[in-house]
Formats: C-alpha cells, structure tokens, sequence
C-alpha cells in the first residue's frame, strides 16, 4: 500500500459504501475504499443467477447518477453490477480492490485496519460491508420436522441434493473491537457508535428503516453518517 494513514477508512465498496464515498467526496478527499472483489459490484454477480432488484429501479439508484433503466423495472444483478461499476468511474472514487479486510482494532487515537495487502490506520472507519455475508446453512446431525415426517438424518438421507432456504447472516468476527450486540449486531444510532468515537455503520439491516438495506435506504443513512462526521471535524 502506498499510503498507510487516512482520514477515513470505508470498508465495502458496494452500494453503501459508493453511497458514503459521495457525500464524504464534498466534505474531505482523505479517504479510501476497500473491496475484496476484483471489480466493483462483485458482490452483485456472486449472487444467484435469478437475482433480481428487489424494487423499481428508480427506488434503487445511488445520489447523483440514477440507474439507467425505465421506471418500473427491476434490474439484474449484471445490471447492478455495471451500474456500481460505472458510478465509482464516474465519482473517480478512490477503490483498492483485490484487498480483503482481516481484523479491525483500536488504539487509542486512531483504528488499525488489517487487509490481505498489509496495514491501514484510520480516524475514522466506516464499515459498509452489507447484510448478506454469508449463507446460513444450519449444522446438523438429525433435523426435526413437523408431520407427516418426524427427522431427516443426513447419514440416511437419500436425496441428491438439499436446497437451504434460510437466508444470510451476517460476519462481524473480523471486528477485534466490543461493538456487537449479543443479536450479532453492531451497537449504534443511527450507524454511530457512541461508544467509539470515529466508528460508523451504513447498510445494516434497519439501520434507520426497512430499506437502510437496500441501495435507496443506504444512500438516505450514509448522508446522516457523512453530516455527523461533517459536525465532529467542524469543532
């Protein structure tokens, strides 16, 4: 890495985190992005293949550039993917790709932020990961089912495949720092720790509201993040 301090340090280059980097472009230039994709909007192609946005596409679009789509529609997950991928050129926004976040902790002036392509320290971090990190694939020896059947036994399971339809969860093990919440949720108002100065949140699932998980909430929670850190660096 050419350059070991900033002022902030966004981690996830996705919707929420563009969203964060668009507002924070016009109060302070001293920031990077990290993503552990190989291009912006990775996280969109890894999904499934039907993966389709979940509202119209003009309720989808991140500030300043819309989806170019028609009303109503809703995009694919390649269209949302091209769509990150032209609005982190269009905003020049400062991405490092290829380099994936291993552990964040504090000291007690400033974050340190540990990445498959060395270390970061930062004033301020904020944490733009998402929601859907990883499958949740329960662990197993029997499962009990309601009637007409009473267990299913993996050793006796005749079957070529099971399909899980239980959702994501999501992974804050990285974060070395007592943040999360016995729900397995960071602890903030608002996507601002008042524990830890310097420490934000955007993305969260109701973060604020239902759609703080979408592409249009995100944008909405990560300009009330960006006005915070606006007022902290104006005293």
């Amino acid at each position: 890495m050419k350059k070991e301090h900033y002022g902030t340090v966004i981690i996830g280059a996705g919707q929420a985190g563009l969203s964060v980097a668009y507002f924070l472009k016009k109060i302070d230039q001293d920031f990077i992005l990290l993503d552990e994709g190989s291009q912006v909007g990775d996280s969109w192609l890894r999904r499934r293949d039907s993966l389709k946005l979940f509202t119209g596409a003009q309720h989808g679009s991140l500030p300043g550039f819309s989806i170019p789509a028609k009303r109503g529609s809703r995009p694919t997950k390649e269209d949302m993917a091209d769509y990150l991928s032209n609005y982190a050129s269009k905003y020049s926004m400062p991405v490092q790709l290829d380099t994936k976040v291993l552990e964040l902790n504090k000291s007690s002036d400033k974050y340190e932020i540990v990445t498959s392509k060395g270390k970061l320290n930062a004033d301020r971090v904020i944490v733009a990961t998402g929601t859907n990190q990883i499958a949740y694939t329960p662990a197993f020896d029997t499962l009990e089912v309601e009637a007409p059947l009473t267990s299913v036994s993996v050793d006796n399971l005749k079957e070529a495949s099971i399909v899980w339809t239980t959702g994501f969860r999501p992974d804050f093990s990285w974060i070395k720092i007592d943040i999360v919440g016995q729900n397995g949720w960071p602890q903030t108002h608002r996507g601002i720790s008042d524990k830890f100065k310097g420490l934000y949140f955007v993305g969260m699932l109701f973060q604020y509201a239902l759609t703080s998980g979408l592409s249009g909430g995100s944008s909405r929670d990560a300009a009330f993040v960006v006005n915070h850190i606006k007022m902290e660096k104006a005293k």
